[in-house]
């Protein structure tokens, strides 16, 4: 698992970083061997000054699952986006292994069929 970091802020620094270090490998050990990479991204929104933290994985063999986490802090919207991630990969992951539990649509029927003739 390759993790890759992009920070935006100047105020996101080493402790941050570190931080994310210790929390992103525990929260994900039960995934590892379905997970290839995780990049993640923080920045600042501009209007409400919130602290944003993104982040994308890439699954084995093919997929993404991406999340984003809002919060007053960047420790605070890492925590967000990692706690959304869980359910998310647990879902993505189910989908891949038992194709049958996915939902489907079912096709929407033509004005000629609705009508039934007398």
């Amino acid at each position: 698992m390759n993790i890759k970091y992009s920070f935006d802020s100047k105020r996101s620094g080493i402790r941050f970083r570190e931080f994310l270090q210790a929390r992103l490998p525990l929260s994900l050990d039960r995934f590892k061997s379905r997970i290839e990479a995780v990049d993640v991204r923080t920045s600042e929104e501009e209007r409400s000054g919130d602290a944003l933290c993104r982040i994308q994985l890439e699954l084995v063999p093919t997929g993404m699952v991406r999340v984003c986490g809002k919060g007053g802090t960047h420790y605070l919207a890492a925590a967000d986006a990692i706690q959304k991630l869980k359910p998310m990969l647990t879902r993505s992951i189910e989908q891949r292994r038992n194709p049958r539990k996915t939902r489907r649509r079912r096709p929407l029927k033509r004005e000629a069929d609705a009508f039934v003739e007398v």
